[in-house]
């Protein structure tokens, strides 16, 4: 901040990666006040500053006509402070070869029949290429003792995942988390969630939906287990100002195939290129919010 000394990383600065440039700070200090303050009012979503990260700054379509911006392009103020990228593996996708696809698209979403053998091994091919120290895929106990904590199933496809793919590891940005603990898991993560909702009149977490990877900002991915299709939602709750928490759970995609089929083509909402494409699909208002989280809370 202005007037305060800084210092540096010392013998290790060749190692620092994304260190803070202090001039930048200042520069930017305005703006970077304006940001948390566009958050809670809703001006601005936080998965669509998640959006702006790694694209030197250049805003979405969103990012371009919201009030915060003044309705141009500029700077994203995420990305001025940081004077490096985030240097993430990003390999060429394999595209989908579905056995039949049903591109019928409506206001929320588009539906992919997709042969599950073949979406599963190209999520394998996927997640080698990405990663060559990915996680050992987990047997048919750990499925067993995962879901016995949980109290319900894990949807088949998510299942399958983590038996046939690996221990979490591999998907979007921030990828899948691991099955279970001690560190930070799918099941330790919906249990301390639901623990906190269990008994509130404002429960922020539903039955059923475990999350499945952190987007960065308190958002999560989660995979609606109580669904046939295993709908993914998008937990966003930076807007969240008191009450229900209805207003801060969106649908990503109406299931996990299409969802994964999503990232395996390169045409989610989250790819760096998506604000240069007039057909995306963004996250929509869930509409079973509020009854899910009124629902045995």
């Amino acid at each position: 901040m202005p007037g305060v000394e800084t210092g540096g990383y010392g013998p290790l600065g060749a190692l620092a990666r994304n260190e803070v440039n202090p001039g930048k700070v200042i520069t930017h200090w305005p703006d970077m006040l304006r940001v948390p303050g566009s958050l809670v009012t809703g001006q601005v979503r936080g998965y669509d500053l998640l959006r702006m990260f790694g694209r030197e700054g250049r805003p979405t379509r969103r990012g371009r006509r919201s009030p915060s911006t003044g309705g141009s392009p500029r700077r994203c103020i995420c990305c001025a402070w940081s004077s490096a990228p985030a240097g993430v593996n990003r390999s060429p996708s394999v595209r989908p070869v579905a056995l039949a696809v049903d591109m019928s698209v409506g206001s929320d979403s588009i539906t992919v029949v997709t042969d599950i053998d073949d979406l599963v091994q190209r999520v394998a091919i996927r997640a080698a290429s990405d990663s060559a120290s990915l996680p050992a895929p987990v047997g048919d106990a750990r499925i067993a003792e995962a879901e016995a904590q949980l109290g319900f199933a894990l949807h088949p496809l998510l299942a399958r995942l983590y038996r046939e793919v690996a221990d979490g590891g591999f998907g979007p940005d921030y990828r899948l988390l691991p099955l279970l603990g001690p560190a930070s898991s799918v099941v330790g993560e919906y249990l301390t969630r639901r623990e906190a909702s269990v008994g509130m009149e404002h429960p922020e977490w539903p039955e059923g939906v475990v999350p499945i990877l952190t987007w960065g900002c308190a958002m999560y991915a989660g995979v609606d287990c109580l669904s046939e299709d295993g709908q993914v939602l998008l937990f966003e709750p930076n807007p969240y100002s008191g009450g229900s928490w209805d207003q801060c759970w969106f649908l990503d995609s109406a299931s996990l195939a299409a969802w994964l089929e999503t990232w395996l083509a390169g045409t989610g909402w989250f790819e760096e290129d998506a604000f240069d494409r007039d057909d995306l699909i963004e996250p929509q208002p869930w509409d079973q919010a509020a009854s899910r989280l009124s629902s045995r809370a």
